[in-house]
């Protein structure tokens, strides 16, 4: 482990553990709730209404009520939701009832979105907006102790929304996306720019001043290991220069199934929230 200047943490593991995925059959989560805004936006809640606000994990995967319902795409709220975390979710553009006539869904639709001009993410980062809104508003939520996790696509749009919103005080992206020309479906591009500007390495100003945990698989083809590590490094100048005492952790796992949430690492991200969340003031 490096610690770098100005509390800025460079943390690459090579390990094996036991992944969420793996674990033996637990309590069963929480029933889904589906709630709106007075603007309309949908999303979904685990479980009962806190008796006060409470920490609030955002989940993000795919379509946000099944998000809720999936542990391996839970991640870190698996174990942080038996302390007292509210987990949440919404639906990510192009998936659930995200998906709009005559576009194909998921990754697909956010190709066809962007060469129709559309930018992916700020409909996204304005109902995230809208739903802490409403969540701290009628006090289901903490506003000090906000945090968003995401796997693959879902990690570039935590980043995203990490980066918009400062009332999230953390991240946790798990073998995330960090640059759309990696994957497959995006290669060939008309209008590659528009992709380019989407990259996360973009926010690297926005997300140093938050805290960000990295994680990806050590043969990660699909989303690509060295591009995570880039951006990271890049989130460790930005907090470097800037003199910010920031947590920046990028993970490296040993992973041979190549794309997927490294072993062990779900764990690892939940008590990396817990312990930057317990007093709400780092």
């Amino acid at each position: 482990m490096l610690r770098l200047q100005f509390g800025c943490l460079l943390l690459v593991t090579l390990w094996n553990a036991m992944s969420v995925s793996e674990l033996p059959a637990a309590d069963p989560l929480p029933k889904v709730t589906v709630l709106e805004t007075a603007g309309k936006v949908r999303f979904a809640v685990l479980g009962d209404k806190p008796a006060e606000p409470a920490p609030t994990l955002i989940v993000l995967s795919g379509a946000g009520d099944e998000t809720l319902t999936s542990a391996y795409f839970l991640q870190g709220g698996v174990p942080l939701l038996k302390q007292g975390y509210l987990c949440v979710s919404l639906d990510l553009p192009c998936h659930g009832q995200d998906v709009l006539a005559g576009e194909p869904a998921g990754i697909s639709g956010w190709r066809h979105r962007l060469e129709a001009g559309q930018d992916l993410m700020a409909d996204l980062n304005r109902r995230t907006k809208a739903m802490l809104d409403y969540l701290v508003e009628n006090k289901y939520t903490n506003v000090e102790k906000i945090a968003v996790t995401g796997t693959s696509r879902g990690g570039f749009s935590a980043l995203h929304v990490a980066a918009a919103d400062p009332r999230i005080r953390c991240v946790a992206a798990m073998a995330p996306v960090t640059d759309l020309f990696v994957v497959t479906e995006f290669m060939g591009m008309k209008h590659p720019e528009r992709a380019a500007a989407l990259s996360v390495s973009n926010l690297a100003n926005d997300l140093a001043a938050r805290n960000v945990w990295l994680v990806i698989g050590d043969r990660d083809a699909r989303v690509g290991t060295d591009n995570m590590i880039a951006f990271g490094r890049k989130l460790s100048a930005v907090a470097i220069e800037k003199k910010l005492n920031t947590s920046i952790e990028i993970h490296v796992l040993a992973e041979p199934q190549g794309h997927t949430t490294p072993k062990g690492a779900a764990e690892q991200s939940a008590a990396w929230i817990a312990d930057l969340l317990k007093t709400g003031t780092k």
